[in-house]
């Protein structure tokens, strides 16, 4: 039996985000300064802040772009400390580029950074030393941890939210932020899925960031819940082994509480 070695690899997996700005540092330094000094003018909060800041794809027939949102405030795919440093280093570097220049920013901008791989929520407690804020990206977390393609029609139906190993990894990034007094976030579809709200209040996030139109539905979820029955949620699903069973236990919780959203 023999094997073949092929070099096709998923252009999710490979160099991106963070790592496309270190190897590339010369190309995108320029842009990195422009939404410091745009932030500090308008005064952007993370979400504002994001949506001056134009996505662009990485395919083999485009020059190289960023694949997520290159906002000074959030930098993704963080593997480990060094590439943290290394792209702290270049955001410093463009601060002090526009201080020489006399340009106006905020110099107390809040710099984060997304979890979204499991290797970072792994070494969560290291990384919250060096930054203001986590996002869990929920998309990409679920995606690598479990190894389903949301696009890929015959794995999809594999794809779960609520599966127990990103429950645990989740519930590690919330506790190494706030033991470090830092904020966490949750993006992604999971955020503005209000089945699973009780089960976010529970894991204790501070920000659920969602699209404008499911806004209105996640902040009435927020507000009728019950933030002790939650957490008592939490306590429940966290020893069950069925990504179904946790579904349902959220579900029931949020049914009791918003049916009307639900219906």
């Amino acid at each position: 039996m023999t094997s073949k070695t092929t070099n096709k690899f998923s252009p999710e997996v490979r160099t991106r985000a963070v790592r496309m700005v270190l190897d590339h540092e010369g190309d995108h330094a320029s842009r990195w300064a422009a939404v410091v000094s745009i932030a500090g003018k308008i005064g952007c909060t993370p979400q504002t802040l994001n949506e001056w800041v134009k996505k662009v794809d990485v395919d083999s027939g485009r020059k190289p772009g960023l694949t997520t949102d290159m906002a000074a405030k959030m930098k993704a795919l963080e593997r480990e400390n060094r590439e943290l440093r290394q792209a702290n280093e270049v955001l410093e570097s463009c601060r002090s580029e526009l201080r020489a220049e006399g340009a106006p920013f905020n110099e107390n901008l809040e710099v984060g950074i997304m979890v979204e791989v499991p290797s970072a929520a792994l070494v969560a407690d290291a990384l919250a030393k060096e930054v203001d804020f986590f996002s869990i990206g929920t998309n990409d977390l679920i995606q690598y941890t479990i190894a389903v393609d949301r696009v890929n029609e015959r794995i999809a139906h594999l794809y779960e939210p609520t599966h127990p190993a990103i429950l645990r990894l989740m519930e590690m990034t919330v506790a190494a932020a706030h033991a470090n007094d830092i904020w966490v976030g949750v993006c992604g579809e999971m955020a503005g899925e209000i089945t699973l709200t009780p089960l976010l209040i529970g894991l204790g996030v501070d920000e659920l960031s969602a699209s404008p139109g499911l806004v209105p539905r996640v902040k009435k979820a927020v507000q009728t819940l019950d933030s002790q029955e939650c957490a008592a949620l939490l306590a429940e699903v966290r020893d069950l082994s069925s990504a179904a069973e946790i579904f349902s236990r959220c579900e029931s919780i949020a049914r009791k509480h918003y049916p009307e959203l639900l219906a």
